[in-house]
C-alpha cells in the first residue's frame, strides 16, 4: 500500500508540472496573437520585428507574397496544438481526481466492511451508503476539482 501512496504523490507532482507547462504554452499562444494583429494592420511590421523579419527573409517568394496568410495559418496551427496540450492536461487532472474519488470511496467501504455486526445495528444502512457514494463525491468534487481547476 505504501507504493501506491508514492505513485499518487509522484502523479500529483507530474500534474503540477503539467499545469505549469500548459500555462506557459497558453501564455505563448496569447502572445502570438499580438504580432499577427500588428502584421495584419501594418505590412511594414515585417521589417520592424526581428523575429518576423528573420522568418520572412528565410522563406521563398511564394510565401513572401502571401506572408500574412502564411503567418495566420501558423497561428491557427499553433493555437490548435496549444488547445490539445490544455485538453490533455485537463483530462489528466480529472482522471487523477476521479481516481482519488474511487480510492477514498473504496477505503471507506472497506472500513465499513471490516466493522462488527453491532456497528450496523446502531446505524441506518442508507446513511452509510450515502456516506460512501454522495458525501465522498461532494467532498472531492466540491474541494479537489475546484482546487485543480484554479490552476
Amino acid at each position: 500500500m505504501r507504493l501506491f501512496v508514492y505513485q499518487r504523490k509522484r502523479r500529483f507532482y507530474l500534474i503540477l508540472l503539467l499545469i505549469l507547462f500548459a500555462s506557459t504554452v497558453e501564455t505563448l499562444g496569447v502572445a502570438l496573437i499580438y504580432p499577427f494583429m500588428e502584421l495584419v494592420l501594418d505590412k511594414q511590421y515585417i521589417y520592424k520585428n526581428n523575429i518576423i523579419n528573420a522568418i520572412y527573409s528565410n522563406t521563398n517568394q511564394i510565401i513572401k507574397d502571401n506572408f500574412v496568410l502564411f503567418f495566420g495559418i501558423i497561428i491557427i496551427v499553433s493555437v490548435f496544438f496549444i488547445n490539445l496540450i490544455i485538453l490533455f492536461s485537463k483530462w489528466f487532472i480529472y482522471k487523477y481526481t476521479w481516481d482519488t474519488l474511487y480510492i477514498v470511496q473504496k477505503k471507506l467501504l472497506l472500513n465499513y466492511i471490516s466493522r462488527d455486526y453491532e456497528f450496523f445495528l446502531s446505524r441506518n444502512n442508507s446513511e452509510l451508503i450515502k456516506n460512501i457514494i454522495t458525501e465522498v463525491g461532494v467532498s472531492i468534487n466540491g474541494f479537489f476539482v475546484p482546487l485543480m481547476d484554479a490552476f
